[in-house]
């Protein structure tokens, strides 16, 4: 039997807090060590459920590889269990937990994903557009030349293709969209899902393009775009 701790990703919620699953509460509750992205959000979640006192840590895009070294030797291959949650959703999916996660299972440490709510998942069934196949993306460059370069080669693209930004960056998104894909290609923006702001804003990309320009929004988002037909 290893004596290496394992290292759990826990899915936390999205936006309602009673879509934290029964075992993600659970494995929250036995485990000492919590890695969040953010003290502010960590401390949030521990409150939201009741965690009790914990052992939290925080990695995120700012994290060396020092961080996770220490993460690793002082808790893991110590024995002792770390559970790992991102900000919202899933867990390193896009989000700098995927260092922690390639190193442990480098040093044979046992990874065990806690699956649960997901915005990707969540704005999927709730598109209009078919997604039989869909292409995820996820976030395109910060910067606007390459931005523009990467959209340009995926204009003809067959399939949908879900992009995901961080909440200020909707308008830009939208107008590079608009300028290297075109105005007439239908898409779906998805917003503050499973909260009671939940809405989805459809149509060609002029169309909602429009309506972001004179209805500002800064949340959470998903953007699910038709392929080229």
């Amino acid at each position: 039997m290893s004596n290496k701790g394992k290292l759990y990703l826990v899915s936390i919620h999205i936006g309602n807090v009673k879509d934290m699953t029964y075992r993600a509460v659970e494995i929250l509750k036995a485990t000492q060590n919590i890695i969040c992205e953010d003290y502010k959000i960590g401390t949030r979640v521990i409150k939201e459920y009741d965690l009790g006192k914990k052992n939290l840590m925080r990695l995120n895009v700012k994290s060396r590889e020092d961080d996770i070294t220490d993460i690793l030797n002082d808790y893991l291959m110590k024995g002792e269990d770390v559970a790992l949650f991102s900000d919202t959703g899933t867990p390193v999916f896009a989000d700098p937990g995927f260092n922690l996660l390639k190193r442990a299972y480098k040093l044979g440490i046992e990874v065990s994903p806690i699956p649960g709510a997901s915005s990707l998942m969540a704005a999927l069934v709730k598109s209009d557009i078919e997604m039989k196949r869909f292409y995820y993306y996820g976030f395109l460059s910060a910067k606007r030349e390459e931005r523009d370069n990467e959209l340009r080669k995926l204009k003809s693209f067959e399939f949908p293709m879900v992009f995901l930004e961080a909440p200020y960056r909707l308008a830009p998104l939208l107008e590079a969209i608009k300028k290297n894909i075109g105005d007439k290609r239908y898409i779906n923006v998805i917003c503050e899902l499973t909260t009671p702001e939940e809405k989805i804003i459809k149509g060609t990309v002029k169309k909602v393009y429009d309506y972001f320009k004179k209805s500002p929004f800064k949340g959470e988002f998903v953007i699910i775009l038709d392929g080229n037909k």
